[in-house]
């Protein structure tokens, strides 16, 4: 089955993609002193975007920045411009074509080029082109994202792509090919052999499947094509058409925090050249997937900016204090623990005052100096008392959080109504609800998981007419459970209902 007729036959899920998001790429590029376009006046390109989901959530949260999107699929581009339609979007062009006949005359020229889940799953000469319409169509200080299969990692996805292709190639329904290819690794997995380290590593690649959509799977273990690289071929390649590796889109994926010391020596000791640096990591972390953000060559970029550079962005962070707050302005110890990436402890008053005042503000975020003076009363100091050599000390702690992807820099403030007594969510999250998206976005950019039906059900009934009580009495009726569980469902459900409304106001769900 070719590309096109794939993605005719199974739909791409309507998933959208934070790390996408162009506000999160002008961050990471002044990160490392890269002035690139305004985010929310730019113009936007997304290469193989399915519907267009994600764009069309960038475009409802900014709608004085401009989107264009063309993916191989008519069925998909039909689907992405009704939801277009549905919404009233005027900010988005989503067309049917051929990369191989894009051209910056009849499309322009961008601020913002994205291309995630394309370029390992098409044939060579797509890629090549894909990496020229970069090349051409990225303006002077413009950034691009290129999501891509690597080795080392994806040795051990292809060990068992090529035995799920193999086992299902006489099969021509797509569900029944994904049925057959997950049974026969599932009973692979399970057999005792005197390889057990075998069996281990399918028995993972297994688990990681069935985390993923079905219809994921079928296009990722079962694309025609699916060619990984390791990053430094990668590099090469971006470098034969004037474009660099500016960062990854995900901090953490850069960092070596995660490793013992002496590891991290070693792994430091082994090259200054930054794309070195990263192919070494990837050796070390087993990597198999990266996200890149790149620049064209003629761009300066910082590789080790100075903890000075967190003054100019919003500072935000998800991490929470662990178990019972303690006394913040002496130094016992607080753990804090981030939404994926494990947990922390400092017994320090400042970065202790910090982080619990950035949790209360998250998804929003703070200005250095604001935290600063925030955090002062806190502990007991007069702001102007608290020496710079502190403040000095503090920064230092929060590049090392970002670094390892519990603290996050942002260059805008989200946009997004608080909690009101009748709470509207956006249009585009709604009409996710109603279409049973497992992640719901934000005007904050951030992704929801859906934990149960009921949340869903909720952010569609949030339509900015519904109060509290009202919510209670038809989420009341909607959702059937047994006789014997109704009295406990009852007097559940108002804490529910609370409890959503204020994680949907935090993480950014709310219009005015």
């Amino acid at each position: 089955m070719d590309i096109k007729s794939s993605y005719e036959a199974v739909n791409y899920p309507d998933y959208t993609f934070p790390q996408t998001n162009p506000v999160r790429l002008a961050s990471l590029a002044a990160f490392h002193d890269v002035e690139a376009p305004d985010p929310t006046r730019a113009r936007v390109l997304e290469l193989g975007c399915g519907t267009g989901a994600n764009l069309i959530s960038f475009a409802y949260a900014m709608p004085d920045a401009g989107y264009v999107g063309i993916d191989l699929s008519a069925a998909q581009i039909a689907r992405g411009s009704g939801i277009v339609d549905q919404l009233g979007l005027s900010n988005v062009e989503l067309v049917t074509g051929d990369l191989m006949e894009f051209t910056s005359e009849r499309f322009g020229y961008f601020d913002y080029i994205i291309a995630h889940g394309l370029f390992s799953w098409v044939p060579p000469e797509v890629r090549e082109r894909i990496l020229q319409i970069y090349s051409e169509c990225l303006s002077p200080n413009g950034i691009g994202y290129i999501s891509y299969n690597v080795y080392p990692g994806c040795y051990l996805r292809r060990m068992v792509w090529e035995q799920m292709k193999f086992q299902a190639a006489g099969t021509v329904d797509p569900m029944g090919k994904i049925r057959q290819g997950i049974a026969f690794i599932d009973f692979i997995s399970d057999l005792k052999t005197n390889e057990p380290l075998y069996q281990s590593v399918l028995a993972q690649e297994l688990k990681r499947m069935r985390e993923r959509s079905v219809e994921n799977v079928f296009h990722d273990e079962f694309s025609e094509y699916n060619e990984p690289l390791y990053f430094h071929e990668f590099a090469e390649k971006i470098g034969s058409v004037g474009l660099q590796f500016l960062c990854e889109a995900e901090t953490v994926a850069s960092t070596a925090a995660d490793l013992e010391p002496e590891q991290q020596m070693f792994l430091h000791s082994l090259s200054d050249d930054p794309i070195m640096s990263e192919q070494y990591l990837d050796f070390a972390k087993g990597r198999r997937f990266r996200g890149t953000v790149v620049c064209r060559t003629s761009v300066d970029v910082q590789r080790t900016p100075s903890s000075d550079v967190i003054e100019q962005f919003y500072i935000s962070s998800h991490a929470r204090p662990d178990g019972k707050l303690v006394p913040l302005a002496d130094a016992t110890p607080q753990r804090f623990k981030g939404k994926s990436t494990g947990a922390f402890e400092t017994n320090w008053p400042l970065a202790k005052a910090a982080l619990v005042r950035l949790a209360e503000k998250w998804s929003r975020g703070l200005r250095f100096r604001e935290l600063v003076d925030e955090c002062a009363d806190r502990i007991g100091e007069d702001a102007g008392k608290i020496e710079s050599e502190e403040e000095q000390k503090l920064k230092g702690f929060l590049l090392m959080l970002f670094q390892s992807g519990f603290v996050e820099f942002s260059i805008a403030q989200p946009a997004f109504a608080d909690l009101t007594a009748k709470p509207h969510a956006s249009e585009f999250a709604r009409w996710q609800a109603a279409n049973g998206s497992d992640n719901i976005s934000t005007m904050a950019g951030i992704n929801i998981d859906m934990e149960n039906p009921m949340m869903r059900a909720m952010i569609y009934l949030l339509d900015g007419t519904r109060g509290r009580d009202e919510l209670i009495a038809e989420l009341s009726e909607m959702i059937d459970v047994p006789a014997a569980e109704q009295a406990a469902f009852s007097e559940a459900l108002p804490l529910l209902v609370d409890d959503n409304l204020k994680k949907f106001a935090a993480a950014g769900l709310f219009i005015a």
